[in-house]
Formats: structure tokens, C-alpha cells, sequence
């Protein structure tokens, strides 16, 4: 999966989803599994 719809979360979603990319990608990973990475936008 690509990040592509991280640029539709604004600036603050970014920096939040890139900090968990560098110091939890197990967090990322267990979120994509779950289809739950992209219902993330909705809370920026």
C-alpha cells in the first residue's frame, strides 16, 4: 500500500503518521491490516 492518501490529512496528520512510520511501523502495519490507516484522515 502506498502512502498516497497521507496528503489528503493535512499537515498535522502528516507529521503524526510519519512519526508512527519512524518509531512504530508495527502500528502502521496492524492498522493497514485492519483497514483502519485510511479512517485515520477523518480525525485531521
Amino acid at each position: 500500500m502506498k502512502d498516497e492518501f497521507v496528503y489528503s490529512i493535512g499537515v498535522w496528520g502528516q507529521r503524526h503518521y510519519n512519526y508512527l512510520k519512524k518509531n512504530s511501523p508495527t502500528v502502521i502495519n496492524v492498522m493497514r491490516m485492519n483497514g483502519t490507516l485510511e479512517k485515520m484522515s477523518s480525525r485531521y
